[in-house]
């Protein structure tokens, strides 16, 4: 949470750029929480037409985990520059 001088000081910052009604926008909105984060990824999830479950446990649920993990999967490179370090990996059976 922004304390009151940090508040402060950005606003001087932003003086210049923003105006003082977007600043108490800004300044107003709920803080981020946890509901509202998975919530969000499971509106996300969904609407890409995968199927999840609202989990009871979303940060120990190992199957919301790894769907999550799915769904915003970018896959790992398809080519590395040759002089790039390449790590032994252990295989996941």
């Amino acid at each position: 949470m922004l304390t009151e001088a940090r508040k402060d000081e950005l606003a001087r910052l932003l003086r210049p750029v923003a105006p003082p009604r977007e600043l108490t926008r800004v300044y107003s909105q709920d803080p981020l929480r946890f509901e509202r984060v998975f919530d969000t990824l499971l509106q996300d999830v969904r609407a890409k037409g995968i199927p999840v479950e609202t989990p009871t446990d979303p940060l120990h649920d190992p199957v919301f985990i790894r769907t999550i993990n799915a769904a915003y999967d970018s896959g790992g490179p398809t080519s590395y520059p040759p002089e790039a370090p390449v790590s032994r990996r252990r295989s996941v059976a």
